[in-house]
């Protein structure tokens, strides 16, 4: 599976709940369905930068763990690989 990131953690809420307070924290405009969070990034200064990802709450098959499947919705590939590896690394997941 290609964009999944696999956490330490086998509780689901968990996970989803530490992914929609660092995307608040880093003052996204989070919105949440399901197991799927999804936040927007807004620069003014530069709208190039503009950018909207979706991380989603998965199970991964053979391990007792859950991951993260990341999705770029709109924006720049490097904005978008800027949030993912950012919003994991302050999810301590």
């Amino acid at each position: 599976m290609a964009n999944v990131s696999v956490t330490s953690s086998s509780d689901p809420v968990k996970v989803r709940e530490e992914l929609w307070k660092v995307l608040c924290n880093l003052g996204m405009n989070a919105t949440q369905n399901g197991w799927k969070v999804s936040g927007c990034r807004k620069n003014s200064n530069n709208p190039k930068k503009d950018a909207t990802v979706e991380l989603e709450v998965v199970s991964i098959e053979g391990l007792q763990y859950v991951g993260v499947k990341r999705r770029r919705v709109h924006g720049e590939p490097f904005t978008y690989k800027r949030i993912c590896e950012e919003v994991l690394r302050l999810a301590g997941l």
